[in-house]
This record gives C-alpha cells, sequence and structure tokens, in this order.
C-alpha cells in the first residue's frame, strides 16, 4: 500500500524538487560567488571559492555600517515621535471636548482607512516636480 502510494506522488515530488532547484540555485550561487575576489571570478566563474576571500564582507561592512547606524537611527526617533504625538492626542480625544472634536477625529479616522498604496504615484508626481 505504502509503495503504491509513493509511486502515484512520484511526479509530483520531482516537479517540486526541481523548482525547489530552480528557487534555491541563484542564492546558492551568490553565496558561493560572494566568497571570491576578482581573479577567481574570472577564472572559475561556475565553480566554488577556494581559498575564500572574506575581504567582500569586510568592504561591504565598512561601506554599510555608517548606512545601518542613520537608518536605525532615524527609524527609533521616528518610532518614539510617532508613538509621543499620538499618545498627546489621543489624551486630548479621550479627555477634553473642543470645537471641531468629531470632525477633527473622523477626518483622521478617514485618512487612515486610505491605503498607503493609492498615495505612491501623486507622491511621486509632487517629489519629482521639487
Amino acid at each position: 500500500m505504502r509503495s503504491k502510494a509513493f509511486r502515484h506522488d512520484l511526479p509530483l515530488h520531482v516537479v517540486l524538487i526541481i523548482l525547489g532547484i530552480i528557487t534555491f540555485y541563484p542564492l546558492i550561487f551568490t553565496l558561493f560567488t560572494s566568497f571570491k575576489d576578482n581573479s577567481q571570478f574570472y577564472s572559475t566563474f561556475w565553480g566554488p571559492a577556494w581559498p575564500l576571500h572574506w575581504g567582500n564582507y569586510v568592504d561591504a561592512w565598512r561601506q554599510l555600517y555608517p548606512v545601518l547606524i542613520n537608518t536605525v537611527f532615524v527609524g527609533l526617533v521616528s518610532a518614539f515621535g510617532t508613538i509621543f504625538l499620538a499618545s498627546l492626542s489621543a489624551y486630548v480625544f479621550a479627555r477634553h471636548r473642543f470645537p471641531g472634536h468629531d470632525l477633527l477625529f473622523y477626518a483622521i479616522i478617514a485618512l487612515l482607512m486610505i491605503p498607503g498604496v493609492l498615495t505612491l504615484i501623486p507622491l511621486f508626481l509632487l517629489v519629482k516636480d521639487l
């Protein structure tokens, strides 16, 4: 019984293995190529690198480290600023009534319902004309 089920599923398994190889080959090739220096890259393009050249990762880290630090800084400042301002506005909306309270509240809710993807083209056109 088990061999009959295996024979029945064999074509599916073969197709899935082939698709897996097609999917992961570029990643494996990129990993192997990342350990090559220029001479190894041009002499043995398809083969694995030996000896391994770690200098590529050192150079990449040296260039990406300042950008990574800047990104983390901007992300943290933006996140904490957003949390702070959202907390203040939530407190005001929850505890105080003022003229236009409902109008402003519903305007904010309406803006939250617009998907960000819809604003990409107008935002691109705006930035392009700067």
